[in-house]
């Protein structure tokens, strides 16, 4: 990617936004139930990270590059919230790869050291993968120090970030990355973005949070 970064974190939603969006998806019977929260070959897992325990997870998908909008809450939750993406931190968002959302509850044996399947959302250099939470929660973003070219094995975590209501996780799609579940709270919920951004705009984002 032109113009790389570790991660960013933003605030993209008011509140009012944010907790109608909250009671839109949690309370809202939309939930495809899947035994596992990634398709992740068994080949491509560390068979040496004990943390990594695998559950199942509820999904509901809004939009993929094939087929475009996919349900009615595209353009009820997500696309506003990309509109607020740019409006809060001028990122031009030039093509939408997968946008989804993510439901997890607390599972048996699981604890806060604990999380999914490493995992990248998309191998290309030039997408970017956005978190958005939809409520405050425990189980946090894991991000890694490696990406998809180097490999599963020693990966060492370099960043845990805990889902905060109407703020958002930026970082590269091609980044290692996982999800773990709620211990102390009821459910986790997020809606993952994986896009392109127009990269001048990426570049004045980056300066300015260096800035």
């Amino acid at each position: 990617m032109q113009n790389d970064f570790t991660y960013r974190e933003v605030s993209i939603a008011p509140f009012g936004m944010a907790k109608w969006i909250e009671t839109r998806l949690i309370d809202h019977g939309m939930w495809v139930y899947n035994k596992h929260t990634s398709d992740v070959n068994e080949m491509d897992i560390d068979q040496n990270d004990t943390n990594i325990k695998e559950t199942h997870q509820f999904t509901n998908t809004f939009f993929t590059q094939d087929q475009g909008p996919s349900h009615n809450l595209f353009g009820e939750i997500a696309q506003p919230l990309l509109w607020m993406l740019e409006k809060e931190t001028g990122l031009v968002i030039t093509q939408i790869i997968r946008i989804k959302a993510n439901l997890l509850t607390q599972a048996p044996n699981v604890t806060e050291h604990n999380y999914h399947i490493p995992h990248i959302d998309f191998g290309g250099d030039g997408c970017i993968s956005m978190v958005y939470y939809v409520n405050d929660s425990d189980g946090d973003t894991r991000l890694f120090d490696k990406y998809c070219n180097d490999g599963v094995d020693d990966l060492k975590m370099i960043h845990s970030n805990t889902p905060k209501q109407g703020n958002a996780l930026l970082f590269q799609s091609n980044r290692f990355h996982s999800s773990s579940n709620p211990v102390s709270t009821e459910a986790r919920c997020i809606i993952n973005f994986v896009m392109e951004a127009e990269p001048s705009s990426l570049k004045r984002f980056l300066d300015r949070k260096r800035g």
